[in-house]
This record gives C-alpha cells, structure tokens and sequence, in this order.
C-alpha cells in the first residue's frame, strides 16, 4: 500500500522509529509478503521477515486482517512505507538446533522427498537433509510424516542447512 499526498500516512511514517515494536493489520497477501497498516503508516513484510519457519506463501503465516505485531526494519519516506518483521521479535531456532553435536544421532519427522533427497525437520522447527545418494544406498523409501532417526553430519550455520545420515535403525 503506497501512499500519495495521504498526509496522516506520512505523519504516521514520520512517527514511527527503526527497532519500535508495534501493532498492525494485514491489510493484503501477496506472493512476496504481507503489507500492513502500522498504526496508520503503510508497511510492508516481506517474506523472509515473516517467520523463521519454512512456508511456500505468504498466506500460509497470514492473514487479511490479522493483527500482528511486527518491528520495524526501516522507514523509507522517499518510498513512502515502512519495512517490518514480525521473525525479527522471535529467537532463531537454527541457533539453539546449531549446538548439536556432530555425529549425534536425533529423531526428526520426514517433511518431504525431493530430487536432492529427503527433508527431515526436527522439533525446533529446523530441516535437515538426506542427500539423494545416501537415501539410495539406503534403498529404503520415506513417507511425509515418518519418524526417522539419523545422524548429524554436517551443519552450516552461515548457510542454515544441516546434513544428515541414515543410522544402522534404517
């Protein structure tokens, strides 16, 4: 929602302050976020700010008229909008899933198959991988919704992904 000479929504941009922790309304979903009305000022959530959670759409987080409470990321008068993240007031999962220990072996849930192999996520809402490979050697086949054991083989916080091996229970 952009904004032409709409001067409460300019006044209200003016007011508002990078890291302020603040209500809004979803006031529309699309493809690549959310916009919101941020106590009358316009903002926008993109995807990535939505939630630390993976989701294929937007509209999978929110909502048309939710009331979300979002901090605010930057404030671009020129734009005349506010950027906004509602992942920003929650921790990372990724860091306390980080502190694993290599070669540890963990119970995760199968989320999914995909050409580069099996997506497993775990209850910190963190996913790992199969590689392909592995789940061939394996000659085992998954199903969405399994419990799985595996190892922890690799972990890569820079780039968030987590590695993982079959153990001897599969």
């Amino acid at each position: 929602m952009k904004i032409g000479s709409n001067e409460p929504a300019r006044t209200a941009l003016e007011m508002l302050e990078i890291g302020q922790v603040c209500t809004g309304t979803v006031t529309a979903v699309a493809d690549f976020g959310a916009f919101v009305d941020v106590d009358g000022a316009p903002g926008v959530i993109t995807a990535p700010n939505l939630s630390w959670d993976y989701f294929e759409h937007p509209s999978q987080v929110v909502r048309e008229g939710q009331k979300v409470t979002v901090q605010v990321l930057d404030v671009d008068l020129n734009r005349r909008q506010a950027s906004v993240s509602v992942k920003d007031l929650y921790p990372d999962p990724f860091l306390d899933f980080a502190r694993t220990q290599l070669g540890e072996c963990i119970t995760g849930t199968v989320s999914k198959a995909a050409p580069m192999g099996v997506f497993v996520r775990f209850p910190q809402n963190v996913l790992g991988l199969i590689p392909v490979a592995m789940v061939k050697e394996s000659g085992r086949a998954f199903e969405v919704g399994e419990s799985v054991e595996v190892e922890v083989v690799l972990i890569n916080a820079a780039q968030r992904r987590v590695i993982l091996s079959l153990t001897s229970k599969n």
